[in-house]
């Protein structure tokens, strides 16, 4: 079984112990073209008081497949990495696990979808308005619009379930601007979305401080704790940051980003032609790669310290062996210590 199957196949296994415990997991967003492919990472809603339960079980699943897990607590939810050696390859896993979710001080998504508002793929159930707010209305909201152009495709599952999708939207903008908005998206008006930007921002947040002023006023709240730690997040799976002034790298970030980044562990790989140097340089290596990703900084000038310049057989094994000791050191903590090996029983 190659990594894409067995990535498949584990999802395939997660879904079906939450069905078997009794867990109501939707998902959000990430499953690809299931069952043929499924995307890097997987967020799913699960109801507040089965947050931490879905978590553990589904580390204790992951455990007993023979992954290395961690669970990290967040002010937005959970999150559980796994990470596998398969053979000569390895295959990393992302969970977002969350039971709300919110934009500046609007409650977008308080609880999950009824029944109209939800679809099966396989063996999953997907959370139609939670997945239109994380995939296309923040995008909105936000004013990426470019981003939610490559997106808008998603749109067309989503609309299965059209009517509950208003009815979310009405609750916010109000039913006529809903339409509208719906409209819009649909014929892939990205001009007039973006032109009216400042218009749904002002319905949507006065709209939400007049009907639920104190639910606003604690989203502020919530957003401030949410924001802060962004600026200082826990360490995560890492974002691998290639430094140096040597461009040849460059070349090889596409076909490093197939090998090491699609199997799932890295977040991501960022290129950062000429660091800065002296103090700025100690600060930028010591501080800031570590708080935005937990980076590994690995400089690629062709020096003693660094990983040489050459062809992409050297390169990909020498990145695999730097990241050894950045992968034992991710997974030697965890968030909830003493319940994984409980939660691996009753899985068993």
């Amino acid at each position: 079984m190659n990594i894409s199957q067995l990535k498949i196949t584990t999802y395939r296994n997660l879904a079906m112990a939450w069905q078997e415990h009794d867990l109501n997991c939707r998902v959000v967003h990430g499953l690809g073209d299931y069952p043929a492919s499924v995307g890097r990472d997987l967020d799913l809603i699960v109801p507040a008081d089965q947050l931490k339960e879905t978590a553990q079980c589904s580390s204790g699943l992951l455990e007993k497949a023979g992954f290395r897990t961690r669970l990290v607590s967040l002010p937005w939810g959970i999150q559980l990495y796994g990470f596998l050696e398969h053979g000569d390859d390895y295959l990393g896993l992302e969970f977002d696990f969350i039971s709300r979710m919110q934009w500046a001080n609007i409650s977008l998504v308080s609880e999950l979808a009824a029944d109209d508002g939800t679809y099966r793929v396989g063996d999953f159930v997907i959370d139609a308005w939670a997945s239109f707010a994380k995939s296309i209305l923040i995008l909105v909201l936000t004013g990426q619009i470019r981003r939610l152009g490559q997106r808008l495709h998603e749109l067309d599952d989503l609309l299965r379930c059209r009517s509950y999708l208003l009815i979310q939207l009405g609750d916010l903008f109000g039913n006529e601007m809903a339409r509208e908005l719906l409209d819009h998206l649909e014929a892939g008006n990205l001009e007039w979305l973006a032109d009216n930007r400042s218009y749904f921002l002002k319905k949507i947040m006065t709209r939400g401080l007049v009907k639920r002023p104190i639910d606003s006023l604690l989203n502020v709240w919530r957003w401030s704790a949410i924001e802060i730690v962004s600026f200082f997040p826990p360490r995560l799976a890492p974002l691998l940051e290639l430094s140096g002034s040597d461009h040849d790298i460059e070349k090889f970030v596409v076909e490093l980003d197939d090998q090491l980044c699609q199997n799932g562990f890295f977040a991501g790989i960022r290129f950062q032609s000429d660091p800065p140097q002296g103090l700025a340089g100690w600060w930028w290596r010591h501080v800031h790669c570590r708080q935005e990703a937990f980076r590994l900084w690995i400089p690629c000038t062709g020096s003693e310290d660094g990983i040489p310049v050459g062809s992409k057989s050297t390169v990909v094994p020498a990145l695999k062996g730097a990241c050894g000791r950045v992968i034992d050191e991710f997974f030697r903590v965890s968030d909830f210590p003493a319940s994984a090996g409980d939660v691996k029983q009753e899985v068993i």
